[in-house]
């Protein structure tokens, strides 16, 4: 099941989270982010436009103010725009030298393939 498959991916990850945070726990402070990035992609891609430089520049200015020790970005688009992503960050100074890349499920009513699998060529 994909939707189960995906659920267990969660739970690894937050898993982990906790391990690293209890890890860390001597720090004085550990940041976690979540951030919708809403259709972050390079190009057009279907029917979603391609996100503007101004509209990437803030992406870049938000992740910088907060300056978080841990990402989790939705709605990234494809893997390509996560290493733009990354390598903009990396000209701000923030180095984030690890990264988890989870595809969500598709909704056919987007116009997108029945399953994950359907379209896996299309998401890399």
């Amino acid at each position: 099941m994909l939707f189960d498959d995906s659920l267990v991916m969660l739970w690894r990850w937050l898993f982990t989270l906790y391990v690293t945070v209890w890890v860390l726990q001597g720090t004085e402070t550990f940041t976690v982010v979540t951030y919708n990035v809403e259709n972050y992609f390079l190009a057009d891609f279907g029917t979603r436009e391609a996100k503007s430089e101004a509209s990437r520049m803030k992406v870049v200015e938000f992740l910088e103010a907060i300056d978080a020790n841990v990402i989790a970005l939705q709605k990234m688009g494809r893997r390509g725009a996560l290493t733009e992503l990354r390598s903009r960050l990396q000209a701000k100074g923030l180095d984030y030298p690890h990264e988890a890349w989870v595809v969500g499920l598709v909704c056919p009513s987007f116009g997108c393939a029945q399953s994950v699998f359907d379209c896996q060529e299309s998401i890399d």
